[in-house]
């Protein structure tokens, strides 16, 4: 008697990097499906239409055709998946997109990723034979993804760079320099007893941001970095380490400070100097601080997309008589223009994401960027209230109020908010992209995290009306309780906005519970229902009155009584 197994070839296409990845995590995968699979690798320089019963993963010009066109192949996603009997098509239109290739073929042969880790994996006992799939792609959104923030351990920031791909994201902003203040937050266990506290020494923080550069490029993730600092790095001082004495700092720093009630000193004292200005007016101080961004593009060519922003917090701009010419976004305006010179002549092609936030909501009044193609706009609606979307407040009908050096008050209604994004699209008309706060206050106010979940999904729907061509939402890196639904959520929306919002819900908590998730989902539903503190904002004023966190304490009571008896909610 004759002895059956199943098998596949699997042809990869070239050697690069993130292609090869993409091949081992496609024959992991199909292996964890089916134990007695058969898989055989190959290596090809191009793509053979002739050689018949194998499953060609990789890019070659013969199978561009295959692809939807995308604006720019070199930051768009866009993939097509054919296959039969075990054999077809795995591309993209560049080498990340077939990474993401492969993970949707996956997808749609039952595997679910709901979050970070093998905890996150969902893969269904399948026999992987006469497998037909057919999906041609492209992302709705060319920016997907989120920015480091909170206490993190190196397998936390190391298993959501591994988790990104899967969820359909294609970026990753590490804040700073390097993820030093994160990564210490954890292990000196300042918030946790439990532990004894694990210092980290400097070099310890370059191994482990070596490791993380290294897994974005595998992955060919668009690794985004810095942000506020610059107003300190080039002086030798740490924006993140507290001063209560201004002699602790150097003296051209001192020197170059903003002026605020006559006197050029820290915005705040016993406080962080990233919240604190410089004196924009003078020349020096600009050329300070675009050489050493210039030195860090040099140093660092695997950042493509780098965020150049001013200082932290509002109304700590310097009042000396020159600032006081212009206005804040007018001052960064200025800056911007001369580091684009500065990059220009030392023929530099990193992008640089400038910042609509606190006092730089406000649009210039009389400078323009002069070079769009070098700046990608990004809009961080910091004050905004949450609970409703981007469609109901593309329309604001109050009149927004002037910039007043030191004397803003940021807006706590998401219409006008927008309305001052719209301010600032009517000269720039280049790249951008939406920076928000859903896992990083917003959803404190929801316990069941239901209603975040539905929030980001109804604003993804609308980045288009918007003009704004994705979304990086700052977030603690395990906000994951009760669930990952949010950030799953995030990652669908933000590949495809005409998703199936209630399928894509399901198919998570069935992954994740099993024939429980429906139940799940009601005790959620319920527990979010509950909550009081949603509509919160958390630099704006506040839209409701602080008061009871919860609508109805008894009902509440109950449902918990529920839960610790294991019977997830009353029937």
């Amino acid at each position: 008697m004759k002895m059956t197994y199943r098998r596949i070839r699997i042809a990869r296409i070239g050697s690069n990097p993130t292609v090869c990845f993409a091949v081992r995590e496609l024959a992991k995968y199909l292996k964890k499906m089916d134990p007695r699979l058969m898989v055989d690798l190959m290596i090809a320089p191009a793509y053979d239409p002739a050689a018949e019963g194998a499953l060609w993963v990789g890019r070659d010009p013969a199978l561009e055709k295959l692809l939807l066109p995308v604006a720019d192949p070199a930051l768009d996603d866009g993939i097509y998946v054919k296959t039969a009997q075990n054999a077809g098509i795995i591309t993209g239109v560049n080498d990340r997109s077939v990474l993401l290739a492969v993970y949707r073929f996956l997808q749609e042969l039952g595997c679910v990723w709901t979050g970070p880790g093998a905890e996150g994996e969902h893969i269904p006992n399948r026999q992987i034979e006469h497998i037909c799939v057919s999906l041609q792609e492209n992302a709705t959104s060319r920016y997907r993804g989120i920015c480091i923030e909170g206490i993190s351990s190196f397998e936390n920031i190391y298993e959501i760079i591994d988790f990104l791909p899967k969820a359909g994201m294609n970026t990753y902003f590490f804040q700073h320099l390097k993820p030093k203040h994160y990564l210490n937050y954890w292990y000196s266990h300042d918030f946790n007893p439990n532990f004894e506290k694990e210092p980290l020494s400097e070099a310890d923080v370059d191994r482990m941001n070596a490791v993380f550069e290294e897994e974005l490029a595998l992955r060919g993730l668009d690794d985004q970095r810095v942000g506020h600092g610059w107003t300190c790095f080039p002086y030798g001082v740490d924006p993140m380490k507290e001063i209560y004495n201004m002699d602790e700092l150097p003296q051209e720093f001192k020197e170059d400070l903003a002026m605020l009630d006559g006197e050029r000193k820290l915005f705040r004292l016993n406080d962080l100097p990233v919240y604190s200005s410089m004196c924009y007016a003078r020349k020096s101080v600009r050329d300070k601080i675009n050489a050493y961004v210039v030195e860090y593009c040099k140093a660092h060519p695997n950042v493509k997309n780098l965020h150049f922003w001013l200082a932290d917090n509002a109304n700590n701009q310097c009042e000396c008589a020159d600032c006081r010419k212009k206005s804040a976004s007018d001052w960064y305006v200025i800056l911007l223009n001369e580091l684009d010179e500065l990059l220009t002549k030392e023929n530099i092609g990193t992008r640089i994401v400038f910042l609509l936030y606190n006092d730089l909501l406000w649009a210039p009044q009389e400078e323009t960027i002069r070079n769009p193609d070098r700046f990608i706009l990004m809009f961080a609606p910091v004050s905004r209230e949450y609970g409703k979307h981007y469609g109901q407040a593309l329309t604001f009908d109050g009149e927004l109020p002037p910039y007043v050096r030191n004397k803003i008050q940021l807006p706590a209604s998401l219409s006008e908010n927008i309305a001052h994004l719209r301010r600032w699209q009517d000269f720039f008309h280049g790249d951008s992209f939406m920076y928000e706060y859903y896992l990083m206050w917003a959803h404190s106010g929801d316990l069941g995290y239901e209603n975040v979940a539905k929030n980001i999904y109804e604003d993804i729907l609308y980045l288009d009306d918007l003009k704004i061509n994705g979304m990086v939402n700052v977030q603690l890196q395990r906000a994951a309780f009760p669930t990952n639904l949010p950030l799953y959520i995030m990652g669908k929306a933000l590949w495809n906005a005409n998703c199936d919002y209630e399928a894509e819900v399901s198919r998570f908590y069935e992954a994740a519970f099993g024939s429980d998730g429906k139940r799940v989902r009601a005790y959620l539903q319920e527990i979010s229902a509950l909550g009081n503190l949603w509509h919160q904002t958390h630099n704006g004023k506040e839209t409701d009155p602080y008061g009871p966190f919860f609508k109805d304490y008894a009902r509440l009571e109950s449902l918990l009584a529920a839960l610790r008896e294991a019977k997830l909610a009353p029937k």
